[in-house]
Formats: structure tokens, C-alpha cells, sequence
């Protein structure tokens, strides 16, 4: 066996950065190799994955391959996190530094959502403030939706963070609609039922975030 140390990463990163690290049959990361990984959000790849998503070749009606599929999805969920990057800094630089550390904990289990699918795996369930995926759908206020402007708060800097809350759960729902539509035609793939809840998830919290903000609770 094999093993990739933290050392040989950093030594392959300084020569030439990526984005996708590709582990081979037989190879293993230590520890400190996979938390380098994980600090700069590079995707581990297994090259037993990689070779099956390449070989996929079934084509739909449209003339889209399965891997071609997969791919929209995979950047789907990069836009995803993309987006709350973008959003914890806004809130940060607005001093909300603990709505901004919380969206940071929810992007984290989204990129480790998508990295377990890349490497085959079914993501863990998802838990955020020590609730269960269930137990925060019943916390979600249904009586904000569909969100209107007429819910949204008089002051301007209070307009603008349930926006940007809102700006994400939107992206976090149509990433829902891709993997429901991939599920179609993979009826028993986990993988895709744990993505779909860890996206759920999401859009449960910022739901929940967005009315504290409407209540005057933050």
C-alpha cells in the first residue's frame, strides 16, 4: 500500500496548483494529506470513479451522455458553494461574523457531499445546530413562502441579508431539482438521496436564518 503524504501534496501543488486531486488504485492519503486536501476544497477523485463516469456513454433524447449529466451536477453544486463563499464574506465584511461562520460550517458539508459522491460514497447524513434533517424541516416557518417582497424588512441592511439568504436557498433548491431529475434514472444510487438531503438541509437553514432576520431575532 501506498501512501501520499501532506509533504508530497504541497511539493505537487507548488509545482503546478489543482483543483482535482486523482487517487490510484492502491494509494491512500495520511491524514494531514487529506486535511491539506480538504483546506483548499481540491475534490478527491478515485480513479475507479473517474473511469466509470467516463465510460458512461448512455445518451439521452437529447443527445446528453450520463457523464455529461453528472458533470452539470457536479457543477451545479460547485456554483452552490461558490455563491455561500461569496455570501460569508459579504456577511462578514457587514459584521455578522456568526451568520458568516455558520454559512462556512453549511458550505463545508456541501463540498464533503460532493466530494463522497465523486468517490462513490453516499454522503453522511446531514445535522446543523444539533438537529436532524427531519427535525429542521419542522422548524422551517412555511408561512414566509413562497417568499414575497412584502416579507421582507423596512430597513435597507436588514433588506439586503434576508435577500442574500434567500439569493442562496434559491440556488440551494434548483440544485435539488438536478439531482431529483438524475435520480429518475437511478432509482436505487444513495448517493443521490444523500446529496438531495444534504441540499435540503441547506435550504432548511437558510430558511430558518431568513426568519430570525424577518423577526428581528439576529
Amino acid at each position: 500500500m501506498q501512501y501520499i503524504t501532506e509533504m508530497d501534496l504541497r511539493r505537487k501543488y507548488r509545482e503546478e496548483p489543482f483543483e482535482t486531486y486523482r487517487l490510484g488504485s492502491g494509494v491512500k492519503l495520511t491524514p494531514e494529506a487529506k486535511q491539506f486536501l480538504t483546506d483548499r476544497r481540491i475534490t478527491i477523485a478515485a480513479d475507479c470513479k473517474i473511469a466509470e463516469m467516463r465510460s458512461a456513454s448512455t445518451v439521452d433524447e437529447n443527445g446528453i451522455t450520463c457523464k455529461e449529466e453528472l458533470t452539470m451536477l457536479f457543477y451545479r453544486i460547485e456554483a452552490v458553494e461558490a455563491e455561500m463563499l461569496f455570501a460569508a464574506e459579504w456577511f462578514s465584511g457587514h459584521e455578522e461574523c456568526s451568520v458568516a461562520g455558520e454559512i462556512l460550517s453549511l458550505c463545508r458539508i456541501v463540498y464533503h457531499a460532493r466530494t463522497a459522491c465523486l468517490q462513490g460514497k453516499q454522503p453522511e447524513a446531514p445535522t446543523f445546530w444539533n438537529c436532524s434533517l427531519e427535525e429542521l424541516h419542522g422548524k422551517v416557518n412555511t408561512e414566509l413562502f413562497p417568499f414575497s417582497l412584502d416579507s421582507l424588512p423596512h430597513t435597507g441592511d436588514l433588506r439586503l441579508k434576508v435577500l442574500m439568504l434567500n439569493r442562496l436557498r434559491t440556488e440551494a433548491l434548483t440544485a435539488i431539482l438536478v439531482v431529483r431529475q438524475l435520480r429518475g434514472a437511478n432509482e436505487n444510487d444513495g448517493l443521490y438521496t444523500g446529496l438531495r438531503d444534504v441540499l435540503q438541509t441547506l435550504a432548511d437553514v437558510l430558511c430558518i436564518m431568513m426568519g430570525k432576520y424577518i423577526r428581528g431575532n439576529i
